[in-house]
């Protein structure tokens, strides 16, 4: 393997842990409100967004159960590239072809 090749893996390797981390500690079901008072921060100091992610049963049944756990990693990838500090007022969608993620991103003024 190339050392660009393993520069990519490992590039790859720390966006996935970065979305992993963020999904775990910044992703809420709470109202922006709620969410940014059981913070301390006020919600005059957030700029929303709203953020989207839909997966296809059919491109990951191999997953099943793992597949909402990837949509909402796929959410945290999104509102990181967005800037957003949080992702609050999830809400989930499913159908027989595919699971739809919503959200409210929350970038800071």
């Amino acid at each position: 393997m190339a050392i660009e090749d393993k520069l990519a893996d490992k590039a790859r390797q720390r966006k996935s842990d970065q979305a992993l981390r963020f999904r775990e500690r910044n992703m809420s079901h709470l109202s922006a409100e709620e969410h940014l008072n059981s913070t301390g921060e006020p919600i005059k100091q957030y700029r929303q967004i709203h953020l989207s992610t839909e997966l296809f049963y059919s491109r990951y049944a191999f997953l099943q159960e793992g597949l909402v756990r990837l949509a909402e990693h796929e959410l945290a990838l999104d509102a990181i590239s967005r800037g957003c500090r949080y992702v609050t007022n999830l809400d989930y969608h499913t159908s027989e072809k595919s699971i739809i993620i919503v959200g409210r991103g929350l970038i800071k003024k």
